[in-house]
């Protein structure tokens, strides 16, 4: 094998002329080769093989890592062409940066029959806590509520509101433990964030070097987030312990999901990694703000998205009836234009007052008591004289009829008028 970069016989990472991880990705740039497997003809995001580091088990050469213990000079300068960059795929903003930081993640179990275990940052810049629409359908979570979200995220201001469903999330940590409820809105995707390699920088810090963590991921370099906790349940989880090191370390803060780690990890990642910064800033704004809560309503409430469209003169015939007497809305009983002729009912109902009249003359009380229930209904408006009726094709006569419940402690006898009589 010949070094790639001085042309001698032996490996690539053991070059002693050229040592400097930037000259060597200067010399890789040059020729047109893969910052992955070294060979030419393609850049690292399209190369096949499955090669890793060796050192960081990173997805670039062993000749390219910084952490190789045996390199001698090398910056950490992170430089090269963004082609040959690996793409960190999430929602947040991403912004590329040679620093590594941790996040606070744990892991965690959504208690139930599903048993499903998902991963959980603690987020202090969101106002609300959100679940992937994939594990709320699979783990069955119920529905408490739906309410209008507007979400406002770095950079970016709110276009429109969505009616989103609320469920609740039984969670517990990972082995078992106390179940913490807490709601969240249901997002079909949250993001993905890089993995740091918890499980072996942690060890580096004599303060981190006793605890266990949470969230710990071996075999992805993106991880997937499931549950996004924020400020409304972000103190349901944690505690008062932290433990903190020097300047520039990471600090652990212990969850009732476990130890978490948070802050600068003192190391750079190799260079032909992009680094994505997560902004995870979610802010949330009430639907009923503005504009945005009127244009909303007014989507909401307009007859086309209802299904019914202004033809004929229906429309017409009920914006000309409507009023508004300071407290109600009332509205005249629409008629039906080009209709048959009703018949008018009349010789049903007084043959059915007659009879109700001669039944309750048996109980002169009772029938003194549905009299002063008729005469009262006159007097309050829920039922009128008719002085002269005009010759009208637009008249149905009701038949009533007497309720009576004798052992009712309050009302003993109501009126029912039988709108269903025919």
């Amino acid at each position: 094998m010949n070094c790639a970069f001085c042309l001698e016989e032996h490996k690539h990472e053991d070059c002693q002329k050229v040592k400097n991880v930037k000259e060597r990705k200067q010399i890789l740039l040059k020729y047109g080769r893969c910052f992955n497997c070294i060979r030419k003809g393609h850049v690292s995001r399209e190369c096949k093989t499955t090669i890793t580091c060796k050192y960081c088990k990173g997805k670039h050469h062993s000749c390219l890592c910084y952490a190789d213990p045996t390199g001698e000079g090398k910056t950490p300068e992170s430089e090269g062409n963004p082609s040959n960059l690996d793409s960190a795929v999430g929602n947040s903003m991403h912004i590329e940066t040679g620093n590594s930081v941790a996040l606070q993640t744990a892991q965690a179990e959504v208690a139930g029959k599903c048993r499903s275990q998902i991963r959980v940052p603690f987020d202090t810049a969101s106002h609300t806590s959100f679940v992937t629409s994939r594990v709320a359908k699979t783990c069955g979570l119920e529905i408490i509520r739906r309410e209008w979200l507007a979400v406002n995220t770095f950079g970016q201001r709110a276009k429109g509101s969505n009616l989103r469903e609320v469920v609740g999330i039984p969670l517990t940590p990972v082995g078992g433990g106390g179940v913490i409820y807490i709601g969240a809105f249901v997002v079909p995707e949250i993001s993905r964030v890089p993995n740091e390699r918890l499980d072996i920088v942690h060890n580096s810090y004599p303060h981190l070097a006793d605890i266990c963590l949470s969230d710990v991921c071996r075999n992805e370099d993106q991880l997937g987030i499931d549950v996004l906790i924020g400020a409304d349940y972000l103190w349901h989880f944690q505690t008062s312990n932290v433990l903190r090191g020097g300047v520039g370390e990471p600090v652990a803060i212990e969850t009732h999901l476990g130890w978490v780690i948070s802050g600068p990890l003192g190391y750079i990642q190799s260079a032909d990694r992009e680094r994505a910064v997560s902004v995870n800033f979610v802010g949330t704004e009430s639907a009923k703000s503005g504009n945005l809560f009127e244009r909303d309503i007014h989507f909401l409430w307009d007859l086309e998205t209802l299904g019914i469209t202004e033809s004929g003169g229906v429309y017409e015939e009920f914006v000309d009836n409507i009023t508004f007497n300071g407290s109600r809305y009332s509205v005249k009983l629409p008629w039906k234009e080009g209709r048959d002729s009703l018949d008018s009912n009349y010789e049903s109902s007084v043959a059915r007052m007659k009879g109700q009249v001669k039944k309750l003359r048996k109980e002169p009380e009772v029938l003194q008591e549905y009299d002063s229930v008729i005469k009262g209904q006159l007097v309050s408006g829920v039922i009128e004289r008719v002085a002269e009726l005009e010759e009208s094709d637009r008249v149905y006569y009701i038949p009533h009829l007497a309720v009576i419940r004798k052992e009712a402690t309050t009302t003993k006898l109501r009126v029912v008028y039988d709108t269903s009589a025919k």
